[in-house]
């Protein structure tokens, strides 16, 4: 039963309320990501056991998952944007080289 991989730091932190005297759990938008993937692979009840979470929460959290997969997609396609300018860049650099190279080497005859 333990061979789900752990999510790790979900911030604990302690309420003010009587009612609720228990530590309360806050999850990182990864972390909820990660929790609903392994639901996938290992079952609802078993991870949810795991985490010691309850259904509300992890139901409440699959209706918010479109939106947080938007999000990080977002920050991932603006990620591979930046990467993909600078090596952009780069090439047109290597490119530039060349032809002046090949300009300096092969002279053109009408200059």
């Amino acid at each position: 039963m333990n061979d789900i991989t752990p999510i790790k730091n979900p911030q604990v932190w302690e309420t003010t309320s009587l009612a609720m005297s228990e530590k309360r759990r806050k999850f990182s938008r990864e972390q909820k990501i990660q929790i609903l993937q392994l639901v996938k692979m290992h079952g609802v009840t078993r991870v949810l056991e795991q985490y010691k979470l309850s259904y509300s929460v992890y139901y409440r959290w699959k209706q918010n998952s479109d939106k947080y997969s938007d999000i990080i997609n977002r920050e991932q396609m603006v990620e591979e944007l930046k990467k993909l300018r600078e090596e952009n860049k780069a090439l047109k650099r290597i490119i530039a080289e060349f032809a002046l190279q090949i300009e300096m080497k092969y002279p053109r005859a009408s200059d």
